[in-house]
């Protein structure tokens, strides 16, 4: 249309008010994801507001609309995504998604939170790529991710999470494993710095110090009292310095 708005489609449908026989191609793209959406009434209340553009493929296919298996690719927010998983009882008031695997890769963690958080900072450490992929299955009281892949900068994860949101606050249980933690990294040191064999002298303004390995402002804890958590981590090794 003359605001820029594409759509294609292209495929075969059997039965289109029986959805059976479905191998079917979906996609779009758009430059106001948001106004876009809203105007096939899609809530994007949980939207970021400046969502900004939207390219979006969908691939849809089986004999009956009691399953359909899908896959779908999004580039989105700087950053671009991949689903795969069934459809379930796709004509129902309440249709579901079974066996979902999802993946997720942005050229700057921090920016993809600030998206939907503006406040959000993260330490200098994590302002790194990221790659995340997981299976997700949905659970009478919650949801577990199983075959867990988290890749941010240097740090490479893996690990499993179940979650219940029964409560009035989720308890979350995850056990993650890593080969080498990059403490040094996380922390915000620079390993190309060159560092003193004795202990630096504190100067007036602390901020001079080129090598500087914590944070030195308060850490934002509210958010974790929004869950409650038991989490184990395991890891080969702990890097820090030279």
């Amino acid at each position: 249309d003359a605001g820029g708005d594409v759509m294609q489609a292209s495929g075969t449908i059997k039965s289109v008010s029986k959805l059976t026989g479905v191998d079917l191609v979906v996609g779009g793209k758009t430059a106001d994801a948001v106004a876009f959406l809203s105007s096939f009434k899609v809530d994007t209340s949980k939207f970021p507001k400046d969502f900004g553009p939207l390219d979006l493929s969908v691939d849809l296919a089986g004999e009956t609309p009691e399953s359909l298996a899908f896959a779908a690719r999004a580039k989105a927010l700087g950053g671009e995504g991949q689903a795969n998983g069934m459809l379930i009882k796709a004509l129902s008031d309440k249709p579901a998604v079974d066996k979902l695997s999802l993946q997720v890769k942005h050229p700057n963690f921090e920016q993809l939170m600030r998206k939907f958080n503006p406040s959000y900072k993260a330490g200098v450490g994590i302002k790194k790529d990221l790659d995340v992929f997981a299976n997700i299955n949905m659970e009478s009281d919650g949801y577990s991710l199983s075959g867990l892949k988290a890749n941010i900068g240097n740090m490479n994860m893996t690990g499993d999470v179940r979650a219940n949101t029964n409560g009035s606050k989720p308890d979350v249980k995850a056990t993650l494993n890593a080969d080498t933690i990059p403490l040094d990294i996380l922390s915000g040191k620079d390993k190309t710095a060159k560092t003193s064999a004795t202990a630096p002298k504190a100067t007036p303004n602390a901020s001079t110090n080129s090598d500087v390995r914590w944070s030195r402002n308060a850490i934002n804890t509210d958010w974790m009292r929004a869950f409650n958590l038991d989490l184990t981590v395991n890891a080969k090794s702990v890097e820090y310095g030279n």
